[in-house]
């Protein structure tokens, strides 16, 4: 994760706030129509569909 600054004259922020909501709003869109990201009862975690997992308790 790295931080980043992002400059925006007066002028320009209507732009990039309408930009921004559109990615957001297309992130939204991808996310319903993507079965990965579906939270269903059939799915496995990460855990149980990686056959080289080890669960280990201390």
């Amino acid at each position: 994760y790295e931080k980043h600054k992002i400059f925006l004259y007066k002028e320009d922020f209507d732009k990039f706030q309408e930009g921004l909501l559109d990615a957001l709003d297309e992130i939204v869109r991808l996310k319903e129509t993507d079965e990965r990201f579906s939270e269903t009862p059939d799915s496995k975690s990460s855990e149980e569909s990686d056959s080289t997992y080890t669960k280990t308790e201390w």
